[in-house]
């Protein structure tokens, strides 16, 4: 799995030094989210979303911590990102989804695709260096003729 464990590498958190920091598998953030540091036990820090339900919860206030985004460190690196593409059912619609991700230097992991109600629903997981390259992939996928859902998901 890429960029997901992590000894700091690409993490600031504030006014602490040293501690095995993970981005969390539930909603992985990417350069560019805004993110927060859950202090687990005997597991370091491990990287949220800001908007992530997982820390958005009292039990869960008392151990969070400042996190940032050390750039300079994470400029090669590639995160994985789930997304949920809704779109009309039509001849070449997946393939025309795929073109629009490889145009925007997106890699495809792992792609599930359904047809119900004449409604196509692609799950894929792919990577991303940021979220402005997210930003403009999700551009470039609902650019494609019947496309009109692109959700990024969080487990």
């Amino acid at each position: 799995m890429l960029a997901v464990d992590m000894f700091n590498e690409g993490l600031h958190i504030k006014g602490v030094d040293g501690l095995k920091t993970q981005l969390s598998k539930c909603c992985n953030p990417i350069p560019g989210d805004e993110i927060i540091g859950f202090v687990s036990q005997g597991q370091g820090i491990k990287v949220h979303r800001k908007d992530c339900p997982n820390v958005n919860n009292a039990q869960a206030k008392p151990r969070l911590i400042e996190v940032y985004w050390d750039y300079p460190s994470i400029e090669t690196k590639r995160f994985e990102v789930d997304l949920v593409v809704k779109g009309a059912d039509r001849i070449n619609l997946l393939t025309e989804v795929i073109t629009a991700l490889g145009s925007s230097k997106v890699n495809i992991l792992n792609l599930q695709a359904n047809v119900e109600d004449a409604i196509a629903t692609l799950t894929l997981k792919i990577t991303v260096d940021s979220s402005e390259h997210l930003k403009t992939a999700k551009a470039n996928v609902m650019k494609v003729v019947g496309v009109y859902e692109i959700e990024r998901v969080i487990h």
